[in-house]
């Protein structure tokens, strides 16, 4: 039989692993609560941003619409809309102003077969909108529309890869520009006799949003010769660089009809995901045998896309 010192010291040693157990389970409880509510967190904040993105894209989605809506579409040989896709890094750089490849501000948005698939034909979700890609300067598209003041103008809307201030300063982001030039007698309103240099490289003040790394259209006719169903016109192809324009020339064939309506479409990065990107452009993050799957990989994992259908109602010139 233990004597008393047994006793007491079978006693502390009881209590003891008792409270080893405790504090194990209270550890265990604290590390489970922990674990829930930085799973809540988390998902208030991407439910957050991504509610925050709703809003944004509404918002540049309104306007391009507004501005689709009082497009002046012609009827004679003008050339009243254009869209352009560019996938050459040289262009963007001399004619758009994207600061690319650079030490300083890291490897830009990949061009080639994995950026380009404007039908959708490989991408997820193949044959839609929402799976296309642009190219590496996303869609250029030019028209001439009525101003706020009765005037016409013409209209660009386009990504560019620019240096934006604030709090990430110094780092490239993809932004969403819109340019607007009120028309004169010297520049007239036929997009195919100029427009170019004064619509290419927007200036700071036409900046819309940031974290836009695509942004593209199709656009259809309303109805076939039998006046039904929907065809579209442009892009020709996956992978069609060749300039469009439109104008009030109609042909037998669809490539030479005038577009009826506009499916549009962007992608916007969460903040997560632009912080991301940018860590992974400029260097900090990016694997030695990065390549441009892992670019897009990052920019699917952490985006949305928005698309919207705009119907051409207005005539004018």
């Amino acid at each position: 039989m233990p004597s008393g010192d047994g006793r007491r010291r079978f006693s502390d040693g009881f209590t003891l692993l008792e409270l080893l157990v405790a504090l194990a389970v209270t550890l265990l409880l604290a590390g489970l609560v922990l674990a829930v509510i930085t799973r809540t967190i988390d998902g208030w904040r991407r439910a957050s941003e991504s509610a925050m993105l709703v809003v944004e894209a509404n918002q540049l989605l309104d306007l391009l619409e507004c501005d689709l809506q009082c497009v002046l579409r012609s009827r004679n040989a003008t050339t009243w809309l254009t869209a352009q896709m560019c996938d050459d890094p040289d262009e963007l750089r001399d004619r758009f102003g994207w600061n690319i490849d650079h030490p300083a501000i890291g490897r830009m948005k990949p061009p080639g077969v994995i950026s380009l698939d404007a039908w959708s034909a490989v991408g997820p979700p193949a044959g839609r909108l929402t799976g296309a890609r642009f190219g590496l300067g996303g869609c250029w598209l030019r028209f001439v529309a009525l101003g706020s003041d009765g005037r016409p103008q013409a209209v660009a809307y386009g990504i560019g890869r620019r240096i934006i201030g604030g709090g990430l300063s110094g780092k490239p982001r993809y932004c969403l520009m819109r340019t607007a030039v009120p028309a004169t007698l010297a520049t007239g309103v036929d997009l195919a006799g100029g427009w170019a240099e004064e619509l290419a490289s927007p200036a700071a003040t036409d900046l819309l949003a940031t974290g836009v790394v695509d942004f593209g259209l199709w656009l259809g006719t309303l109805g076939d010769s039998s006046g039904s169903g929907l065809r579209r016109v442009y892009p020709r192809s996956g992978a069609d660089l060749v300039p469009y324009g439109a104008n009030g020339l109609t042909g037998s064939d669809y490539a030479d009809r005038n577009p009826g309506y506009a499916d549009v479409m962007v992608r916007l990065l969460t903040p997560e995901g632009e912080r991301l990107l940018q860590e992974m452009e400029v260097g900090a993050g990016r694997l030695s045998a990065a390549d441009d799957a892992e670019w897009w990989a990052m920019v699917m994992a952490h985006s949305m896309v928005f698309m919207r259908r705009v119907e051409f109602k207005s005539e004018g010139l």
